[in-house]
């Protein structure tokens, strides 16, 4: 199927190539007779959409968060590019007009310019894998679903996001986490090399040997130096896991909050563990639930002995069977809300105390929506197998994440969903350290910025800062989360 799109894509090129080789060799003369747009065209193998073209409003506003949507200005232009070369020529153009820049890789992109260059990797999906080497090429545009299935053909996984419709560069350059973290490690920690197309609209491959320090930037802070056009990760050999849920009412947050600090508290409880708390609401029961989410990679009856625990408290409803990994990945795409309006912010916590779920038990009883969760999520594992200073990952060596998502469907309810979200967060400040994860905030123009670069970056700041003024010294990529 690979190499049959593939062989598409370059019949695609040869014929595109054969229709415009006339104009390709044609005279001064006639390039002048060119118009500005037709040059343009031709600059690129992409798609040039402006915004008098029929598919510019939908492209220009293409995000699954209708709170990006419905408030986002839009950018002058949108290139879809083919590949690096259309990347360089962007950038290029882009500071002949004097316009801003900033690139999309997914649906999930958050932030882009609104005056300006929208760079759209979304045609760049690529995923190759070599199975010997157990080494991932990616391209810029694709999403985690895509390297899900390309690397599944071959007992193989990458540990990332959860999300499986999640642009994959943005997952793994803000630092990576999800089921196989603890097993594995980050998703930035695997990591070989990038291909990023600098300011300058050069393209330098970055890796342990060449260009080390911006290597360990992009590792944590990847969202500000350039455009990643592709890069090359480890991948895992993987068989079956044992995982799915358990569901409680919401009133029983205190027996099953206890199991799972003490599950994280003991030495014991492996790293193939994984083990999220969600505070949710069944749309089904039309009830609040606390869920017990679990991934155990390894056989079925260790990861069935590691939940006793929980499944000893005699749960409403429980889930849990042995499959594939990709299976239970593609599984978790209903925890996605396209079409709704999504916040959120991550508390990163060193411990869960008491008073800590009594917060969430109490605000989670007046959340507005239904669709909103709080999340609990483990750190640790190989987490720590490598070094806090390898890479820019300013909260590695926490221990858990408490997010707070507030997601809703009607524009109408923005103000009080949002004010939700905030008083949750307030509450949470006497729990959380200084340091935040930057995949985990979503903002918009509607609510103040949720996050400091020193809560993003921590003790990394005055480095990163360092760097930035030697790779985009004019500050070109200086979108939000810059």
């Amino acid at each position: 199927g690979i190499n049959a799109e593939y062989g598409e894509y370059i019949a695609s090129l040869r014929i595109k190539n054969t229709a415009t080789m006339e104009d390709d060799y044609s005279t001064p003369r006639q390039q002048q007779q060119l118009t500005e747009a037709e040059l343009l065209d031709k600059r690129f193998l992409g798609r040039v959409i402006r915004p008098s073209d029929d598919q510019f409003e939908k492209e220009a506003i293409r995000s699954v968060n209708a709170q990006i949507r419905h408030v986002h200005e839009k950018p002058r232009l949108i290139i879809q590019a083919r590949g690096v070369a259309d990347v360089i020529e962007c950038v290029k153009y882009a500071k002949e007009k004097g316009l801003s820049v900033s690139a999309r890789s997914s649906s999930n992109s958050l932030h882009w310019t609104t005056d300006g260059l929208l760079i759209d990797l979304s045609l760049m999906r690529g995923v190759r894998v070599n199975p010997q080497k157990r080494t991932v090429r990616v391209e810029g545009g694709a999403i985690q679903k895509d390297v899900d299935r390309a690397t599944a053909i071959h007992r193989l996984a990458v540990p990332a996001g959860i999300l499986p419709r999640v642009g994959f560069a943005g997952t793994a350059f803000g630092g990576g986490i999800g089921w196989l973290s603890r097993s594995f490690g980050l998703t930035a920690d695997h990591l070989v090399s990038v291909d990023l197309v600098t300011a300058n609209g050069e393209l330098l491959i970055c890796d342990e040997k060449n260009h080390s320090d911006l290597f360990w930037a992009l590792r944590g802070a990847g969202h500000n130096f350039g455009i990643i056009t592709s890069f090359k990760l480890r991948a895992h050999p993987i068989d079956t896991v044992y995982v799915g849920m358990m569901a409680f009412p919401l009133e029983r947050y205190k027996e099953v909050s206890k199991e799972y600090v003490a599950l994280f508290s003991n030495p014991d409880t492996p790293r193939q563990l994984s083990v999220y708390l969600a505070f949710s609401t069944s749309l089904e029961a039309r009830m609040k639930n606390i869920l017990v989410l679990v991934c155990y990679n390894g056989p079925e009856k260790d990861g069935a002995r590691y939940v006793k625990a929980f499944r000893d408290l005699k749960p409403i409803v429980t889930r849990l069977a042995s499959m594939p990994f990709h299976v239970w990945q593609s599984s978790n795409e209903h925890m996605e809300s396209p079409g709704c309006h999504v916040h959120q912010k991550a508390s990163i916590v060193d411990s869960l105390p008491e008073t800590l779920f009594e917060t969430i038990y109490k605000s989670f009883t007046d959340v507005p929506s239904p669709h909103s969760l709080v999340i609990i999520e483990p750190f640790g594992g190989a987490m720590l197998d490598t070094p806090l200073e390898a890479t820019a990952v300013a909260w590695r060596n926490h221990k858990f994440a408490v997010t707070t998502m507030s997601i809703w469907e009607k524009e109408a309810d923005s103000s009080t969903n949002i004010n939700w979200l905030n008083k949750t967060l307030e509450l949470m400040t006497p729990f959380k350290v200084s340091v935040t994860y930057i995949n985990y905030l979503v903002d918009s123009p509607l609510n103040e910025k949720l996050a400091s670069p020193h809560e993003l970056y921590g003790d990394f700041l005055p480095k990163l800062l360092k760097l930035k003024k030697e790779y985009d010294p004019n500050n070109l990529f200086f979108k939000e989360l810059s």
